[in-house]
């Protein structure tokens, strides 16, 4: 695959830092107003993340209720955003003029520093993780555009052409059916670049989405173990950290589909280098970045929030975990059941809080946010049948598989048990077996989710889901087990004390690092799409939606189509999906409310390809409120004559052309 222009590379890679750095600054912001100074400075960049999703689901409720204005406008939004940041900028000004910097007398002071070498050691973990796993940033447009990828850029494409909840790609009344706080982020991020698609958000994501995490398990470590070495090695070993496959490399290379060959694909590196459904939590930060992988991000946060919770015995932080866990609920639903699980699990252990109240000032919160998509959702569940299975196979490893896919981190982990024992009966300890325990008990009873909910919820019974969680547990206690090992060495040698750091980060990196520089050779963007993101105003893709905000409805050959909706988020009158597509409506009965596939295809086919009259042809159109077809030249210029259409550059014969049919709605 040919790289990308130096100069558009340098610009891609430029804006998507830039975005990234004002989004997360205006995070920070947003939960420095919330908690002050009863948070240091670690805690409050850790939770910079949920502070930015915090405002986009702001965004996103006002999207909703004023039927679909907020994403489809970018004037408004940087507006709003710019407005935003300014006032919480001179907020803190004037705090700060008025009262002294000194933190809150409850807070440990390893808690309270922060000084410039904390501040040059997280710079350098946030640099490092951007360069490990940013680099196809600057070597490929888009990030991803096959598999679920297209279908979640289509659905946050719907939300910037004023649709109030994602929907599907196929024309008609189709209730939403999944959380939709990613395409929300997504939207937003959109309306903050040059080009303004939803594929353009995909670098700023990605840089968001990387430094959150590795933002979150800094202050999550060091909360737990109350050293900035404990919070460096947590952001190593939970973000960018791969196992033990770089020793079967012979160059750059990583596993795309694991469900290849039965299954086998999945071992061919010892667990290592999955790109997808990895069980390693690390490697969720491998580009293009899913809603899975901002759930991640959030369940870390949501994790420091609790640990502090337990630790200053406040209802306040409890509330803002729970806040966190319900966010988490409108991005993933592995991630929300194990989250709830550590909640319930904590409020049992803890001796000191009262369990009652943890429970409730945590579960209260998380359960309001998350009704906020799953009470539509079980209303339409009722009324249309259910949910059909729409899950694909899932990636099984071998024990052995899995302490491949993990790598260095296991050993340490082991090392890790000797100091939590000594502090085993500190609160907020007590939290940390809970982190393995809870995902593990997923893993066990994953199975059984379908029979006890319905085949509808197969998704959430892979086991492959909630293997990255229980890995998270056994990061955090590596990082205690890798600060106890430095510790002791530092004793003796400061010098031997920096090899054993050295020698880590070495042990962790490689992975991350061949599988980022193998992307683009391993999946090559499409050439069509690559031209259209870059402006090219002949595009096939450009011509069918030269701008974002319309709402229109499309016909055109099936193959393909799926792309198209992601770039455009147009409806389709009909796509060429198998049953197991997630572009496929989820609801059972959604074929008794909307006109059925095999009448689709039919309407279809006499647009497209059959012969017919004009006034066949118009009532075809009618019918289905078809507003842009896509046929080939010559069909254009007899069979629609009667219609405005514009040939594509596209080098396909016989040539393409996009005939205008009707008005999209604004």
């Amino acid at each position: 695959m040919a790289e990308l222009p130096l100069d558009t590379a340098l610009a891609t890679g430029l804006e998507s830092i830039l975005v990234a750095a004002v989004l997360l600054a205006v995070g920070y912001l947003v939960v420095d107003a919330l908690l002050g100074d009863r948070a240091g400075v670690p805690i409050r960049l850790g939770l910079a993340f949920p502070g930015l999703m915090a405002y986009v689901l702001i965004l996103a409720l006002i999207h909703i209720g004023s039927g679909g204005l907020v994403f489809g406008s970018p004037s408004a939004i940087r507006a709003g955003t710019a407005a935003l940041g300014s006032a919480l900028i001179v907020r803190k000004i004037f705090i700060a003029r008025r009262r002294s910097k000194r933190r809150s007398a409850d807070e440990p002071q390893s808690h309270q520093r922060f000084g410039r070498r904390d501040a040059l050691l997280v710079a350098g973990l946030v640099a490092l993780a951007v360069a490990l796993w940013g680099s196809p940033i600057v070597r490929m447009i888009p990030l991803g555009h096959s598999g679920d990828q297209t279908v979640h850029m289509g659905w946050a494409a719907e939300l910037m052409n004023g649709e109030t909840t994602p929907s599907g790609p196929l024309s008609g009344a189709i209730p939403n059916y999944y959380p939709w706080l990613f395409h929300a982020l997504v939207a937003f991020i959109a309306s903050l670049t040059a080009g303004g698609r939803a594929f353009h958000a995909q670098g700023p994501l990605l840089v968001v989405q990387v430094t959150g995490a590795v933002l979150a398990l800094y202050a999550l470590g060091r909360e737990l173990g109350g050293r900035v070495t404990t919070g460096a090695f947590a952001a190593v070993f939970g973000a960018l950290s791969g196992g033990i496959g770089f020793l079967l490399l012979s160059r750059p290379d990583f596993v795309f589909d694991p469900r290849e060959n039965g299954g086998e694909e999945a071992l061919r590196y010892a667990g290592d280098l999955l790109s997808r459904r990895s069980y390693n939590v690390s490697f969720h930060n491998l580009a293009p970045t899913f809603p899975r992988d901002v759930a991640f991000a959030l369940t870390v946060a949501f994790l420091v929030m609790l640990v502090r919770g337990f630790r200053r015995k406040s209802s306040a932080d409890f509330l803002g975990a729970g806040a966190v866990l319900g966010m988490i609920g409108l991005t993933g639903g592995e991630t929300f059941i194990v989250g709830v699980g550590i909640t319930i699990a904590a409020s049992v252990v803890s001796i000191d809080v009262g369990r009652i109240r943890t429970a409730l000032a945590t579960l209260i919160p998380a359960l309001a946010v998350w009704g906020l998509w799953l009470v539509p959702v079980a209303v339409n569940y009722v009324r249309l049948g259910g949910f059909v299975n729409t899950a694909a196979e899932p990636v099984t490893l071998t024990p052995l598989a899995v302490l491949g896919a993990w790598g260095i981190v296991t050993p340490l982990a082991l090392i890790g048990l000797g100091p939590w024992m000594e502090h085993r009966h500190e609160a907020a300890m007590r939290i940390l077996p809970l982190v393995v325990i809870v995902p593990l008990v997923g893993v066990l009873l994953a199975s059984s989710l379908p029979g006890l909910l319905g085949a509808g919820f197969t998704t959430l019974g892979r086991q492959h889901r909630y293997w990255p969680l229980v890995h998270l547990g056994v990061v955090l206690f590596a990082a205690l087990g890798a600060s106890y090992v430095f510790d002791r060495v530092a004793r003796n040698s400061r010098g031997w004390a920096r090899i054993v750091v050295a020698a880590a980060v070495a042990l962790a990196v490689p992975s991350p690092l061949l599988a980022s520089v193998a992307l683009p050779a391993k999946v090559p963007p499409d050439p069509t799409l690559t031209a259209s993101l870059l402006g090219d105003e002949r595009s096939p893709l450009n011509l069918l939606a030269p701008s974002v905000g319309e709402r229109c409805v499309v016909a055109g050959p099936e193959d393909g189509g799926l792309l198209a909706f992601a770039y455009t988020g147009y409806r389709f009158l009909s796509l060429n999906f198998p049953l197991s597509a997630p572009a496929r409506p989820r609801w059972g009965d959604i074929y008794e409310r909307i006109p059925p596939p095999s009448e689709r295809v039919a309407a279809n086919e006499v647009l497209v390809a059959e012969g017919t009259t004009a006034d066949e042809l118009r009532a075809i159109i009618d019918k289905y409120g078809v507003d842009r077809v896509i046929v080939s030249s010559q069909r254009a210029e007899s069979v629609f004559a009667g219609y405005t259409h514009q040939k594509t550059n596209a080098t396909s014969a016989p040539s393409a052309a996009v005939v205008r049919t009707g008005h999209c709605i604004d």
